[in-house]
């Protein structure tokens, strides 16, 4: 499971989940030249097939590339407080990509 989350290092530490890459801090200063790429080409590969995911505080650290890779590439499975979880979504297109928001409905008598 890749964390992408600006407490990713912090957490990959006291969870025992292994970094399945070479970058502690997923941003944009710390994944060189190509880093985004390797990362994306590893979850479309399948060799990542989970990402926790939130997005840096400061958007200026942010790998975009990456960030628009899981927001709309993947499938959202579920809301964790402290991140965002993803997977590598099925070939199946119907399926939703995202959190999907259900309408409130409209009280009776109205």
């Amino acid at each position: 499971m890749l964390l992408a989350t600006h407490e990713a290092g912090f957490l990959y530490l006291i969870t025992g989940i292994k970094n399945p890459t070479s970058i502690d801090y997923p941003m944009v200063a710390s994944m060189g030249k190509d880093g985004e790429d390797r990362m994306i080409r590893s979850l479309q590969t399948r060799r990542i097939s989970f990402v926790c995911f939130r997005p840096y505080p400061d958007a200026r650290l942010r790998p975009l590339r990456l960030q628009t890779f899981i927001e709309t590439r993947m499938q959202f499975v579920s809301d964790l407080d402290f991140c965002r979880l993803y997977k590598v979504a099925d070939n199946d297109s119907s399926k939703p990509t995202g959190p999907q928001l259900h309408p409130i409905p409209r009280p009776s008598g109205s």
